[in-house]
C-alpha cells in the first residue's frame, strides 16, 4: 500500500494550498506492485487530483 499526498499550486503566484491544519490538500491510497522493470499502480493513486468525487 502507498499513500500519495498532494498540494495544489497557483501556477501564476506559486502559492500552495493545503487543507486547514494539514501539510497537504488531499491524498490517495492504493496498492503498488513492484516488478522487475519498476512499480505498477493505478492512475487514480498516482494522480488523485484528477479524480472527481
Amino acid at each position: 500500500m502507498v499513500r500519495i499526498e498532494f498540494q495544489l499550486e497557483d501556477t501564476t503566484s506559486h502559492e500552495r494550498f493545503n487543507l486547514q491544519g494539514k501539510e497537504y490538500f488531499g491524498f490517495a491510497e492504493g496498492l503498488c506492485v513492484k516488478t522487475a522493470s519498476g512499480w505498477l499502480a493505478p492512475a487514480s493513486t498516482l494522480t488523485p487530483w484528477k479524480n472527481s468525487h
